[in-house]
C-alpha cells in the first residue's frame, strides 16, 4: 500500500473494538401493561485498539490493547419517535423478532482525560445466526460534549456489533474527528501505550475510503495505523482503487439556512443509497441508509458532517450469500462527497 497520508477532508478517523468489562446482565426493565419487559440497555464496554488491513485478497481485522471504557445507556423507542440528549423516556418494550429503533445516551473515556459525551440513534437488526439473546445493531451518533483534546471539536460516531442481552454490546466503533490543522498530521488524541493484537472474531470489517467524482463514487483501499510514539497516534493510508460505486446523497441543503436542523442537538436527516461493484464488476452489492443524521459544517456554508447506516443488499458474487452492515461517516458539499464506507460481515 503507498505511503501516502490524508486527513480525508481534514478528519481524523479511527476503529475501536468494544466488548462488555463484566459478564452481567445489561438489561434496563420496566412494568408496562402488568409485565415486566425489557426496554433498554445499560452497561460498560471495554475500549481496545482495533485494526483493519487488507493483504491482496486477505481481510485481517485484529484487536489490540485496552485504553477506555464507554458507558452506554440506550433506550427502545418508536419508530417516528425523536429524543434529546438526557430527555427522560420510560423506552418502548422490547421485541427481539423484529428491527426497532433506539435512543443512544453514551459516554466514552479514553486515557489521559479524554474522551466525549455522545447521543444518537440505532436500530436493532435480528438475524438468524445471532440467536434469541443476541441482537445485531447499527447506529449513528454526534459528539455532543468533547473532553480533554476533544474539547469543543466536531465529530461523529458509528457503529456495527452484538448486543447480547445477558452480557452487553461488543464490536466495532468508527469515530471522525474534524482537524482544524487542514494539513496531513497524524493524529495524537489518546495517550496510552500500544500492546500485543489478537485477531477478532464473530464479525469481519472491511473499511473503504470513497471519493465522489462527477457521476461515479472511486472506493479506494485504505488502512488505519497506529504507532506508540508519544501515545497513540493513528494516520489514514489510502491505497489503490478497488472498485466504483454510484452513490446518491439525499439532503436539502437549503433547510440548512432556514432552520435550527443541523445544529448538534437537532440532526437534519438525510438519505444516501449506492450500488458497489468490485473487480471485474461480477463483485458487489448495494445498500439504502435505514437512518442518517447530518450536521452543519460551519454557520452559513452548504455543507454537511453526515454518518449513516443501512443493511447490504443485492449482493452478487462474493457478497451473494453475505448478510451484513453498512456504515458510512463522512463529509458532503451539492454534488461532491467523500469520507469512509465500512462494511460488517
Amino acid at each position: 500500500m503507498p505511503n501516502s497520508s490524508s486527513s480525508l477532508n481534514n478528519a481524523y478517523y479511527m476503529t475501536i473494538f468494544a466488548e462488555p468489562s463484566a459478564p452481567k446482565d445489561p438489561c434496563i426493565y420496566s412494568a408496562i401493561q402488568s409485565q415486566t419487559v425489557i426496554v433498554g440497555a445499560n452497561s460498560t464496554q471495554v475500549l481496545r485498539d482495533y485494526s483493519i488491513r487488507q493483504h491482496g485478497d486477505r481481510l485481517e481485522n485484529s484487536v489490540g490493547s485496552h485504553f477506555g471504557k464507554w458507558d452506554l445507556r440506550w433506550k427502545f423507542i418508536a419508530d417516528d419517535h425523536w429524543l434529546k440528549p438526557n430527555q427522560v423516556f420510560c423506552g418502548e418494550a422490547l421485541d427481539p423478532k423484529r428491527s426497532q429503533r433506539f435512543s443512544m445516551n453514551d459516554l466514552f473515556r479514553f486515557s489521559g482525560g479524554v474522551g466525549f459525551q455522545g447521543f444518537g440513534c440505532g436500530q436493532t437488526m435480528p438475524l438468524v445466526s445471532t440467536g434469541p439473546t443476541k441482537l445485531r445493531v447499527a447506529a449513528v451518533g454526534n459528539v455532543v460534549n468533547g473532553l480533554g483534546s476533544l474539547r469543543g471539536k466536531q465529530g461523529s460516531y458509528t457503529l456495527d456489533g452484538i448486543l447480547d442481552l445477558e452480557k452487553g454490546f461488543s464490536g466495532l466503533v468508527l469515530l471522525r474527528v474534524a482537524n482544524e490543522k487542514d494539513d496531513n498530521s497524524e493524529c495524537h488524541m489518546i495517550p496510552h501505550s500500544m500492546g500485543s493484537w489478537v485477531r477478532a472474531r464473530d464479525i469481519v470489517h472491511r473499511v473503504f475510503h470513497f471519493e465522489q467524482e462527477a457521476t461515479a463514487t472511486v472506493l479506494k483501499q485504505v488502512e488505519l495505523q497506529y504507532t506508540s510514539r508519544g501515545g497513540l497516534r493513528g494516520r489514514m493510508l489510502i491505497g489503490p482503487e478497488l472498485g466504483l460505486a454510484k452513490l446518491q446523497v439525499i439532503v436539502n441543503f437549503d433547510e440548512l439556512n432556514h432552520s435550527e436542523r443541523g445544529s448538534p442537538l437537532t440532526p437534519l436527516p438525510f438519505l444516501a443509497h449506492a450500488t458497489c461493484s468490485f473487480g471485474n464488476n461480477e463483485d458487489g452489492f448495494s445498500f439504502q441508509l435505514i437512518e442518517g443524521r447530518a450536521f452543519r459544517l460551519a454557520p452559513g456554508a452548504p455543507a454537511i458532517r453526515f454518518g449513516g447506516f443501512g443493511m447490504i443488499t443485492n449482493g452478487r458474487g462474493y457478497y451473494s450469500d453475505k448478510q451484513g452492515v453498512v456504515l458510512i461517516n463522512g463529509v458532503a458539499k451539492p454534488g461532491s462527497a467523500s469520507g469512509c464506507l465500512l462494511i460488517g460481515l
